[in-house]
C-alpha cells in the first residue's frame, strides 16, 4: 500500500485538487460520505483496505467538473490523475481500478466492478444519491437559475425518479440494498415535495 507517511500527502493533493474545482455536488462531502457507505457496507475492515477506501473516495471525482459536461469519462481522467501524482507505488493499481469501476454499472465491461472493494465503493458512491441535504442543495442552485449539462430540475427530478424505481437493482452487494431501503421512504417523500413545489 501507499506508505504510510506518503499517506496524508497523496490524501491533501486530491483535496487540493477538489477544492480547485469547486464543485457543487462532487465535492469533498461527497468523498466523506462515500467513504463512511463503505464503512457501513463493509465494516471495519482491515487497515489496508481503509488505506485503499480512503484513497478512492478522496480521489475517485477528482476529474469531475460539475460546471462542465465533463462526467461521460471523468472515472478515466480522475483515474490517470492518481496515477500520475503516486507513481507506482504499492497498491496504486487497486485504487486506480476502485475508481475506473466507479462510474457506471455496464457501461463499460472493462470498467466493471469485479472485486468485494471495488462493488462495495460502487454501491457506496450510488448511495450519495440518497443524500436529501446534498439533494435540496442542488435544488437551491436551480432556483437561483442555474443550469449545467446535465443538470437541470427536470433531468434531475427524472433521474432520481428512475433511480427510486432501479436504483436497488443496480446495487451489487446485499448490505447495500438494505441500506437503499433503509433510505429510500425519505428520499421519496423529498423527491414527491420537490415535484409538487415546482411543478415538474
Amino acid at each position: 500500500m501507499i506508505k504510510q507517511n506518503h499517506l496524508f500527502s497523496v490524501l491533501m493533493t486530491g483535496y487540493s485538487i477538489l477544492k480547485r474545482r469547486n464543485n457543487f455536488v462532487h465535492n469533498f462531502n461527497h468523498c466523506k460520505r462515500v467513504f463512511f457507505n463503505n464503512v457501513r457496507i463493509l465494516g471495519l475492515s482491515s487497515l489496508p483496505s481503509l488505506r485503499i477506501l480512503i484513497l478512492s473516495a478522496m480521489w475517485h471525482d477528482v476529474g469531475q467538473n460539475d460546471f462542465k459536461q465533463q462526467a461521460k469519462n471523468h472515472h478515466i481522467y480522475s483515474a490517470r490523475l492518481f496515477k500520475y501524482f503516486t507513481k507506482e507505488q504499492t497498491y496504486s493499481d487497486i485504487v486506480v481500478n476502485i475508481i475506473l469501476c466507479h462510474r457506471n454499472r455496464g457501461a463499460n465491461k472493462q470498467f466493471s466492478p469485479k472485486t468485494l472493494l471495488e462493488k462495495a465503493f460502487f454501491d457506496a458512491d450510488k448511495l450519495d444519491i440518497l443524500n436529501i441535504p446534498r439533494s435540496k442543495k442542488l435544488i437551491k442552485l436551480y432556483s437561483s437559475g442555474f443550469s449545467c449539462g446535465e443538470f437541470n430540475i427536470k433531468d434531475t427530478l427524472d433521474f432520481w425518479e428512475n433511480f427510486i424505481i432501479n436504483g436497488e437493482n443496480t446495487l451489487f452487494l446485499e448490505k447495500s440494498k438494505k441500506l437503499f431501503r433503509k433510505r429510500i421512504k425519505k428520499f421519496i417523500k423529498f423527491v414527491t415535495y420537490t415535484k409538487g413545489k415546482f411543478n415538474v
